[in-house]
């Protein structure tokens, strides 16, 4: 019977042990995500993309009452995204993702990495960086743009002559 009990309270002991290692490790996780200020960075890439989606509809060809549609869809759609991408709505998968990648002791590596100087200037530095790598992907697009519109007009011709359409 003593036996019994003593085992138990080791099971309730080592669970709560275990609990208070995954709160930790959580705990590193999210001090990592918001050392690296994910919670602020959603925004100000989904307004750039906002931007140049607004830029790119003043552009083209399209009449001013078409383009005051498109512009209002196209604002319903990024205050969708900027609601749905708050960092309230995925901070947890975040750190579920963290913790799954990574050892509580290397979040704290982390931890200590992103509190450095080099940590912080890397922090600093990654919006510019991508809104570069933005730039560069937009810039590759509309170079490749033209050939990846040939290629589909040539299965669509060769689609529609192996499989002509019945009228």
């Amino acid at each position: 019977m003593y036996l019994k009990i003593f085992l138990v309270l080791m099971v309730l002991c080592f669970s709560s042990f275990a609990l208070a290692d995954t709160s930790n490790h959580r705990q590193a996780a999210e001090e990592v995500l918001l050392l690296m200020k994910v919670d602020e960075m959603m925004n100000p890439i989904i307004n750039q993309i906002q931007q140049n989606q607004l830029r790119q509809l003043q552009q083209s060809n399209m009449s001013a009452e078409t383009y005051e549609i498109a512009k209002k869809h196209t604002q319903r759609i990024f205050d969708l995204l900027l609601r749905e991408l708050h960092w309230e709505k995925w901070k947890d998968d975040s750190i579920n993702m963290y913790t799954s990648v990574y050892s509580e002791v290397e979040l704290k590596e982390l931890i200590e990495f992103y509190k450095s100087p080099l940590g912080r200037k890397m922090v600093e530095k990654t919006p510019l960086l991508t809104q570069q790598s933005l730039q560069m992907s937009q810039k590759i697009m509309k170079r490749v743009t033209p050939e990846i519109q040939a290629i589909s007009n040539e299965m669509k011709n060769e689609l529609n002559q192996k499989y002509p359409s019945v009228e």
